[in-house]
């Protein structure tokens, strides 16, 4: 989900590589605009950048393959892939983290992901839908964590709190890590911890009712707290 590219943009202006992945509609229009103004840009004739149009209704490894077999596996060797206030969006996250498993068996080793905490922003008792109508569904920490580890994404988990995007500065975002690196700085400095907590197993799939459409989430359990990490 890049959107305009904004920030995408000044990762580009600082050296990084990028697949930029956004769904159908002017979105990935404007990134690669935004893209193509910069100096390195012109100076290497849109060398280091990928453009990935990808509707999740229609997603599969199958269709994965396909979008991305432009793009050599040397550029997938050891990427960050990078889902910041993305999936809380998304009407069929599994799918989503499908495409992350896709990309891990392409070479990557590191999947950021970040999302509102539903008890933090709407209290305890809100069990959705979502009131502004903007996001698909929102998960408690606990919810989250069971959501990330029943992925299959390989690697070591990691969450802790971030300040969401809206400028308030509130730590009311979770913002998880799962990688296969072994010399990750866990936690980052200066930062609110999570509760330690306990996986407590994948149930099979259940419809959720989220405002007047039924999406298919894991259906998870709530409360599951412990002393013990992941």
């Amino acid at each position: 989900g890049c959107g305009g590219g904004l920030k995408a943009v000044e990762l580009y202006k600082r050296g990084y590589n990028l697949v930029l992945i956004e769904r159908p509609g002017p979105n990935l229009a404007y990134a690669k605009a935004h893209i193509k103004h910069t100096e390195r840009y012109a100076s290497t004739g849109g060398d280091g950048v990928y453009f990935v149009e990808l509707s999740f209704v229609e997603y599969d490894d199958a269709h994965a393959s396909s979008i991305f077999s432009g793009i050599p596996d040397r550029v997938f060797q050891g990427a960050v892939v990078n889902s910041a206030d993305v999936i809380e969006h998304v009407a069929l996250p599994h799918r989503l983290l499908a495409l992350v498993r896709y990309l891990f068996r392409r070479g990557a080793t590191t999947f950021v992901v970040s999302t509102p905490e539903r008890h933090a922003h709407r209290g305890a008792a809100h069990m959705g839908p979502d009131p502004t109508g903007s996001n698909a569904q929102l998960w408690a920490w606990d919810e989250f964590v069971s959501l990330l580890a029943c992925s299959e994404i390989p690697g070591e988990l990691h969450l802790q709190w971030t300040q969401n995007y809206e400028g308030s500065g509130e730590w009311v975002t979770v913002l998880g890590v799962l990688t296969t690196m072994t010399d990750l700085q866990w936690p980052l400095d200066n930062t609110p911890q999570l509760p330690n907590i306990v996986h407590h197993g994948c149930p099979e799939a259940l419809p959720v009712q989220e405002g007047n459409k039924e999406h298919e989430r894991p259906h998870l359990k709530q409360g599951a707290t412990s002393d013990t990490a992941i």
